[in-house]
């Protein structure tokens, strides 16, 4: 009766759970906050510059009406290429990045940063976002305002024209005129993207030249990167990050995802703080491995304040999937362009994985805590995934060491586990024993207990007193079942430790173990692709975990098989004990409120066993197969080694028995030791209370 309660209880849980997803997903999605939009510009207010006299308002704007002119259109432009770290296909609409691909090279002639982990095509870090029937691109200068007219223009999906290109040196250059209607011009923006050949940058100069006869004060709306592809085998860990220094000097950070910012429409979210006396350093577009830094510069590339403040918003707002729309946008400080003269904004992109050693080797700025320190978007991640700090810092270490020697990532996996395993194996050792005595302690006094159950059946309390009792005196310990979860509680440490280094180690992705099987310890194993949208499971389809299934993931379910013969071959501790003398007795009829039988309690134990290697290979079937390689393996060495701890005592036990010699008693312990005072103390009590009733009475 008590197994069919718990069956039906979980098939219950779980049907709520379903039906909660299902309404929750299909019916009630997450409201937004409803509120009018505001001009970015608005966002940041400053106060007028000291140079330009003129009011920040739109009292002095000219009566005829204002224009950028279009360019002629004209095919994408690439720079870049073999000579650079970087490759730039260019679009004219707000003369941005389309696409940005890494094309460093090793030696061999294999690219650094693949797409995959079979094939040699290099990684594309940047790819166009679809917002309806437009796209959306990375670094676009989106709008331009001239401070003095207070009026604004958007610059976004103007077409820019193409002044000159040169794809060997990777050098492009784009040109927008703001015209009255008339046909003077009264503000020209060039835009130039110049690649790094040593390192992976991208300087950006932006151009502002007035060619009136009245001084300008103009700032620019400009965006960051945009559209970090999905990777479906991997989790999505796309998010945007913005950088200030605060009044003590430290860098600030703050983070936030593209489900969050979804949530505000249509309201952005502010990448810093509302402290005038913060300074904006940077803003970055994170994925798991990799980040696309932009920052302000000074004309020799030296660090400079020219962004008042930046925001996170979502490119693409009518479109609900989370498709890496998530960008930043920076508003410049403004600054005054004098009657015939010019002034240049400049910005640095930096696209390089979130390695502490590779962006030292760009510039050590980047990691060091008191300047820009990039590096601490993998700190973030890391803190963000993991508790148990340093651990993914120690295992990063640990496999790298093994790595040098074996030099693969798989193996030195599985040595991972042996070092681990074997560091603990003296707790299995004694978990076992401990096990083993409790299971003959609980069959030498199993008659004893039986006796006392049917003696005060109908005495809860009194029942309690003497099992107390009985154990204290027997020094049994009923919780020593709990020392077998010890090594599991110590491992999960190490495994949520392995699954964020997995996570966030540039050096794991695309690290193969076998080369056919296990392509990617950084990504599920994928034996057999679906294909297309992949495979929805009937009825079960409306949980996000079964449907659209990438691939079959074999690794899982063999981890599911080495966890359930890894439970059969443990002792279950007085449950086999009380099961067998139970059985030994003849049957009787169980009394209402006696509780289970062992031989339920057995069943209830293997069913939940048996759950559990189901449930895990569940919860694990995204997981990285690095991950459950180690839990696989662990499983595999806790295997032979029960086996090897059980003959071992079986062959103690059978030489104790030759020599005639009877099973040692357990020794007293505290547990022991502290029941048998509990018993005492209740006696006491029990007999303080009789006296007190007898006293009442007369």
């Amino acid at each position: 009766m008590e197994t069919r309660r718990l069956v039906v209880f979980m098939i219950a849980a779980v049907a709520v759970f379903i039906a909660y997803n299902y309404v929750i997903n299909r019916w009630l999605p997450a409201p937004r906050q409803a509120a009018q939009p505001v001009s970015e510009f608005q966002q940041f207010p400053t106060e007028p510059s000291p140079a330009d006299p003129t009011p920040l308002t739109s009292a002095s704007a000219p009566a005829t009406d204002m224009t950028f002119t279009a360019g002629v259109p004209q095919a994408d432009v690439t720079i870049g290429g073999e000579a650079h770290k970087l490759r730039l296909e260019l679009s004219q609409r707000g003369a941005a990045v389309a696409r940005l691909t890494l094309t460093q090279r090793k030696k061999n002639g294999q690219y650094v940063h693949r797409a995959h982990a079979t094939g040699n095509e290099p990684l594309t870090l940047l790819t166009p976002v679809a917002d309806g029937d437009r796209l959306l691109n990375s670094f676009a200068t989106s709008k331009v305002r001239l401070e003095h007219l207070g009026r604004e223009f958007p610059l976004g999906d103007l077409v820019w024209q193409l002044v000159s290109s040169d794809p060997a040196a990777g050098v492009a250059t784009y040109s927008a005129t703001l015209r009255r209607d008339d046909g003077q011009a009264l503000l020209e923006l060039r835009k130039t993207y110049a690649l790094s050949a040593a390192a992976p940058l991208v300087n950006v100069t932006i151009e502002l030249i007035n060619p009136g006869d009245a001084p300008a004060t103009v700032s620019l709306l400009q965006d960051g990167a945009v559209g970090i592809p999905s990777d479906n085998l991997r989790m999505n860990m796309r998010r945007v990050f913005g950088a200030e220094r605060t009044a003590d000097g430290a860098v600030a950070l703050k983070n936030v995802s593209r489900d969050e910012l979804h949530r505000k429409l249509p309201n952005p979210s502010p990448l810093g703080s509302a402290d005038p006396k913060a300074r904006f350093l940077w803003t970055a577009l994170v994925d798991k491995y990799y980040g696309i830094f932009m920052r302000g510069v000074g004309p020799g590339g030296e660090d400079a304040d020219i962004v008042r403040g930046a925001q996170a918003t979502v490119g693409a707002v009518g479109v609900a999937t989370d498709q890496g729309d998530a960008l930043a946008r920076l508003v410049t400080r403004p600054v005054v362009v004098p009657p015939g003269g010019s002034v240049a904004q400049r910005f640095e992109i930096c696209a390089s994985p979130k390695d502490h050693e590779l962006l030292r080797a760009i510039n050590a700025a980047y990691v060091d805590p008191l300047k820009l320190n990039y590096v601490a978007v993998k700190n973030a991640d890391i803190a963000c995934a993991c508790t148990f700090q340093p651990l993914p810092q120690l295992m990063t270490w640990l496999m790298d060491r093994i790595y040098l020697v074996v030099r693969n990532y798989g193996v030195a996996i599985i040595f991972l586990v042996v070092i681990i395993r074997t560091l603990l194996h003296p707790l299995a050792v004694f978990q076992q024993k401990s096990m083993y005595r409790m299971q003959e302690a609980m069959s030498r006094i199993q008659p004893k207990i039986a006796a006392l159950k049917e003696r005060y059946a109908n005495d809860r309390m009194r029942l309690n007193q003497e099992m107390m009792k009985l154990w204290g005196e027997e020094n049994v310990n009923p919780a020593a079942s709990m020392v077998s979860f010890i090594p599991l509680f110590l491992q999960m440490p190490i495994l949520v430790a392995l699954w964020t280094a997995l996570n966030t180690d540039i050096h794991l992705r695309n690290a193969p173990f076998d080369g056919w099987w296990i392509k990617d310890l950084s990504s599920p194993d994928a034996l057999i692709s679906f294909g297309g949208a992949g495979l929805t499971i009937p009825l079960l389809g409306i949980l996000p975990m079964f449907r659209n299934i990438p691939a079959l993931n074999v690794l899982p379910i063999l981890m599911g098989v080495s966890m359930w013969l890894q439970q059969k071959y443990m002792p279950k501790p007085g449950m086999q004990a009380r099961a067998a003398a139970a059985a030994q007795q003849p049957p009787r009829q169980r009394k209402p409120g006696e509780g289970p039988s062992p031989e339920d309690m057995m069943k209830q134990q293997q069913m939940m066993a048996n759950m559990m290697s189901i449930m895990l290979p569940l919860m694990f079937y995204y997981m990285p197969s690095g991950l459950n390689l180690y839990w696989m393996a662990t499983n595999v060495f806790g295997i032979f080694e029960s086996i090897r701890i059980r003959r071992q005592l079986e062959r103690d036990k059978l030489a104790a028995k030759e020599r005639g010699t009877p099973p040692p008693r357990p020794k007293s312990s505290f547990m022991s030791r502290w029941f048998r005072q509990l018993a005492e103390q209740a006696e006491q009590l029990q007999k303080r209370a009789d006296r007190l009733s007898e006293q009442s009475k007369k």
